[in-house]
């Protein structure tokens, strides 16, 4: 176990995140295996759940803020110190950043609330809610799976092995009888348990995600209790923006009875686009451009404060086309600022990865992306595009990081069998990688 000069993380002392099974750990990004017993679920499925103190306060979880206090460097937290290890940016510095923790003694009010010995805390903080209330999605986008996907379980079904490291462990559960739509709140546990939360005055930010957060029902009654309390803490969708209403819920009618008084925002959509047109809807397979683009007028003219970002998550299968995406999100003011389109390099699966790329298309794409930097340098002030160049470097450190090419015959096997599945054609949509093919003799 490796020794770092600061390792502690604001965010097991202030933060609920629950996966759409309703366990609870760290956060969205940290390594989950440890996570996943249904003894931590606060769902409610069984008179003996916890309640959201003792999920924060498990044997795993006090482990993660007792190392933090040491500076140790808990595993379960290594996405974040590998990042940092490479020179990048990480959602433990963000995070950090965000919530002041180096201002007004916070670390220390913090610490006050834990046991010393344990890790454990005395009482309940919440200032920042990240809920999963179901897999439900009406996408099948080729990075993911079904545990965050209900679409897709048919396919993995068929596949009968794990696409990624997140998948439900098919040795524990007979694929024939898990369920394909995954309710955190199937039995009403959820809802109950987060409500001191949401009526506490501590609380300040709640974080949805899914699955698809817009076509789940609970996501919908957050927003009417948040109406009922008039409470309007700032509020951050990671969404595929494929719709915005449900059954009788509008939501931007929703949306205007929670937005602040300008000059606040106090929400945000962090909208999830791997590429356009029907580049990104082989990669997102749900997705229609077309609806994409409707939906973000209707933003522009309805709810014009709401701040808008795009998820972009960089793999080998987008890689070649990523500057003219990010080029047309500037140009047609789909964003404001080059900052607002968040870049996030593919971990898992490991095949999908930029670490796959052949080193002499990993060398042009370096040297492309450094022309680009400059074009932005140019255009942008540093405020407005610090943090985007920043994560084009981070993401050159990582694809340079190790020579993973020897996975890609495996890249291409797995995409033909998605092919067949769902009637689709990597290579026609993406013909560059017939000479990469070519190249490998596959």
């Amino acid at each position: 176990m490796s020794y770092k000069k600061d390792t502690f993380c604001i965010l097991p002392w202030i933060h609920l995140y629950t996966n759409t099974d309703g366990v609870v750990g760290p956060c969205c990004i940290s390594d989950y295996h440890e996570f996943r017993d249904e003894s931590l679920s606060i769902s409610g499925r069984r008179e003996t759940d916890p309640s959201v103190l003792e999920a924060l306060n498990s044997n795993a979880m006090s482990k993660v803020r007792l190392d933090m206090m040491k500076n140790i460097e808990n595993p379960v937290c290594r996405i974040c110190y590998d990042q940092e290890k490479l020179g990048a940016g990480s959602q433990r510095l963000e995070k950090n950043n965000s919530y002041y923790l180096n201002e007004d003694n916070k670390k220390q009010s913090l610490l006050k609330n834990t046991d010393k010995r344990n890790g454990k805390l005395k009482s309940l903080q919440i200032e920042y809610l990240d809920i999963r209330f179901s897999n439900l999605c009406n996408f099948k986008c080729r990075d993911c799976n079904h545990y965050f996907s209900s679409s897709w379980w048919d396919e993995a079904k068929k596949l009968n092995e794990p696409w990624n490291s997140s998948l439900y462990d098919f040795k524990k559960y007979n694929k024939d009888t898990l369920p394909k739509v995954i309710d955190a709140d199937e039995y009403g546990g959820l809802m109950e348990k987060i409500d001191p939360i949401l009526k506490s005055k501590n609380l300040k930010f709640i974080y949805f995600a899914g699955g698809e957060p817009l076509i789940t029902e609970n996501h919908y009654k957050v927003l009417e209790r948040l109406i009922e309390l008039k409470k309007k803490p700032s509020l951050w969708y990671n969404t595929n923006f494929s719709t915005l209403s449900y059954k009788k819920y509008n939501l931007i009618k929703m949306w205007k009875k929670l937005l602040n008084k300008p000059p606040w925002n106090n929400i945000s959509l962090s909208i999830s686009l791997d590429g356009m047109e029907k580049r990104g809807e082989l990669l997102r397979s749900g997705m229609k451009w077309d609806k994409i683009l409707e939906n973000r007028e209707i933003i522009r003219n309805e709810c014009s404060r709401i701040v808008i970002n795009v998820q972009f998550v960089w793999q080998n299968s987008n890689y070649l086309h990523s500057i003219d995406f990010f080029k047309f999100l500037l140009k047609s003011k789909f964003v404001e600022y080059p900052n607002n389109i968040k870049i996030h390099y593919l971990h898992d699966p490991d095949f999908m990865s930029l670490k796959t790329l052949l080193p002499e298309d990993k060398s042009k794409l370096e040297e492309k992306l450094n022309k680009f930097k400059k074009e932005i340098q140019s255009k942008f002030s540093e405020d407005q595009c610090h943090e985007f160049v920043s994560n084009l470097d981070s993401c050159m450190k990582f694809m340079n990081d190790s020579d993973n090419s020897h996975l890609l015959p495996l890249y291409f096997k797995n995409m033909e069998r998605l092919d067949k599945m769902r009637n689709e054609n990597l290579l026609e949509t993406f013909p560059e990688f017939l000479k990469i093919k070519e190249r490998l003799n596959v």
